[in-house]
């Protein structure tokens, strides 16, 4: 079930990146570092995690406050290239998933051993990141060999249009921190962005000719993938963090994820009473 909310945003994005700055992220207004090829830009995983902070129960959000800093430089600390972390292609090369489940359990376990607030709030940050990964299209195959000559412009494009999107929230949390459902729900995620790879690289050529992004509008092939996959991985990041908080004993009561869901299924209900 899917629900859709409009989420105003907190800070302009010009705040947000001010200060991430402060906090020592490594972006700056005027010379971001252009996104690796299938990922997501800088800019736009930091709104991510504005937007998925905002789902999250009031105690979280407490403690990614205070630990902001920490929190950001988990999220923009990218993996070596050796570990391959950024990609998962249908023949099962990349790391992408493992990676991810990986991170949520050393995330639990963190918190479960009390370890600082600053390394707390850092392993989420790198949650943040990998759980973004998974729902990004273009990390999830490489079969288009012209992928590279189109992947930077359709990330930027991505952060270009996020005041436009309509999010939406898709009840999926974890269904525990175990290595196997973990990793089933991680393959899952990758295996939905799957489904939109192809349709972008079919967008950007139009007669044989290479096009870019200022072609698309609002009804877009590429615009309504965007909005989507964007909505998946907020709405992934803050169930997950929920869930992570909630299992290691935090009080994880109070989630505006949670709220919204229960609104929007209530709603259902009494559209459909035979459902």
């Amino acid at each position: 079930m899917t629900t859709r909310i409009r989420l105003t945003r907190i800070r302009r994005f010009r705040k947000s990146v001010r200060a991430a700055c402060t906090a020592g992220v490594v972006l700056c207004l005027g010379g971001l570092a252009s996104p690796p090829a299938g990922a997501w830009s800088d800019e736009t995983r930091l709104q991510m995690v504005e937007d998925a902070t905002r789902l999250s129960p009031p105690a979280l959000q407490r403690v990614f406050e205070r630990y902001r800093r920490y929190l950001l430089r988990g999220m923009s600390t990218r993996l070596p290239e050796a570990e391959a972390g950024h990609f998962q292609n249908p023949d099962g090369s990349g790391r992408l998933v493992d990676a991810a489940a990986a991170s949520i359990q050393e995330a639990t376990a963190a918190l479960r051993d009390r370890e600082s607030l600053r390394r707390i709030a850092y392993r989420m940050g790198r949650v943040a990141h990998l759980v973004g990964d998974l729902n990004f299209p273009l990390a999830s195959s490489d079969s288009d060999p012209r992928e590279s000559l189109y992947a930077e412009d359709f990330a930027l494009y991505i952060n270009r249009m996020l005041p436009k999107y309509r999010r939406t929230l898709e009840r999926r949390e974890p269904l525990g921190l175990d290595a196997l459902p973990l990793r089933d729900w991680a393959q899952t995620a990758v295996e939905r962005a799957r489904e939109l790879y192809d349709p972008i690289g079919r967008s950007y050529w139009v007669n044989d000719t290479l096009v870019n992004s200022s072609t698309f509008d609002v009804r877009s092939m590429p615009f309504g993938i965007g909005a989507l996959a964007y909505s998946r991985s907020v709405s992934d990041l803050a169930q997950t963090w929920t869930t992570i908080w909630r299992l290691a004993g935090g009080d994880a009561s109070g989630a505006l994820y949670e709220k919204l869901l229960r609104e929007a299924e209530s709603e259902t209900d009494t559209r459909n009473p035979q459902r």
